[in-house]
């Protein structure tokens, strides 16, 4: 068996296919299969090879099939066997150039460069044969089949192992994706907190602790509209620390804010949970009661100032030498205003009140 088989075969196989043609492709094939071949080492080692080299090899081999498609049988045949000589030439110059080059290290240069060296033994071999005795080409053939089953086996296992790796690299993206998700989570929480602290921090008095007065305006004016919607009544209550510049001027300033701290403290227990206390400026507070009655509202305002009174914070530069407050309010039952401002007024005038009866006393007016 040749390289692509006898040509009786192809006039086996095809009726009407000369006897000639036939024997003309048993040429014609063997020569396109190495013009592939030789271009297919060249990309395996690109480096290695000359690409003028390669490119002139093309040049020949084209002009030999060409030569051997259109000449007399008697040409074709003498060219061939001429050319063996440049056969000869070209293929050690290709092994030697890819032996030159090749990385020992890398497994599967290594193992096409045995493929290789078994087409280059076929075709030293299949050469000589033909020169010494005119018969068809043998053994290329078949270590042309080894070499591309070689070239199966590697391409199935560079396949094989690329799978693997992207299977590894799919499961390490989903893992970092999920590792990312956690992470987006986790900061999205942390986040909010921080935001929720600011928006906390930009209500709270940072003395107290308490709500400031920018938050007493936006929840009065809450307060007052669902008032207005509802009809339920609210109360708001204005507490001062009686002679607290008195306290200042003999303690300090340091001691005058702590005392208020603990006076936030007794206030924030004596008073419903419903209440909201909130700093009006210096060391008047402002208590928001909703669904609040006059009475009730009274009876919060009398606790307020009875649980101060108890606490016996001193304050030696009073007659009574503890701390005291006073408390004015009013409590909204039919009552209605242009804006918070004017019953905030009235509540201020109730704790003027409060004070020119001789403080630690309640003043709460009900607006109907």
């Amino acid at each position: 068996m040749g390289f692509f088989t006898d040509y009786y075969l192809y006039t086996a196989f095809l009726n009407q296919l000369d006897w000639s043609v036939a024997l003309r492709l048993t040429f014609i094939m063997p020569q396109i299969v190495m013009l592939f071949y030789v271009g297919y080492v060249y990309k395996m080692f690109s480096e290695a090879v000359p690409k003028k080299f390669i490119t002139f090899y093309n040049y020949i081999m084209i002009v030999i099939i060409f030569f051997t498609a259109f000449s007399s049988t008697v040409m074709y045949q003498k060219l061939f066997n001429i050319i063996l000589i440049f056969m000869y030439v070209f293929y050690i110059f290709l092994l030697v150039s890819v032996i030159r080059k090749i990385n020992w290290h890398d497994l599967t240069q290594v193992i096409t460069l045995g493929g290789i060296l078994l087409v280059f033994v076929g075709a030293i071999h299949d050469m000589i044969r033909v020169s010494a005795a005119g018969n068809s080409i043998h053994l290329t053939f078949i270590m042309l089949g080894i070499f591309i089953s070689i070239q199966c086996i590697l391409f199935c296992r560079k396949f094989a192992l690329q799978w693997l790796q992207v299977e590894q690299l799919n499961k390490e993206l989903i893992s970092l994706n999920g590792s990312l998700d956690e992470k987006i989570r986790i900061r999205t929480k942390q986040l909010e907190e921080s935001n929720e602290k600011l928006r906390e921090l930009a209500l709270l008095d940072s003395l107290t602790g308490v709500f400031n007065r920018h938050y007493l305006s936006s929840s009065l004016e809450k307060l007052y509209k669902h008032y207005k919607d509802t009809n339920v009544p609210f109360a708001i209550l204005i507490l001062d620390v009686d002679e607290f510049k008195k306290y200042n001027d003999y303690y300090g300033h340091i001691l005058g804010d702590q005392l208020l701290k603990n006076l936030v403290k007794i206030l924030t227990d004596a008073l419903p949970a419903r209440a909201e206390l909130t700093r009006y400026g210096g060391e008047e507070f402002v208590v928001l009661l909703d669904a609040t009655t006059y009475s009730e509202a009274f009876d919060i305002a009398e606790y307020m100032r009875n649980a101060v009174e108890k606490a016996e914070l001193e304050h030696l530069r009073r007659e009574c030498k503890v701390i005291t407050i006073s408390v004015g309010g009013v409590a909204l039952t039919e009552a209605r205003f242009t804006n918070t401002a004017e019953f905030l007024k009235i509540a201020d005038q109730q704790l003027y009140e409060a004070k020119n009866a001789g403080r630690n006393c309640v003043r709460v007016k009900n607006l109907h």
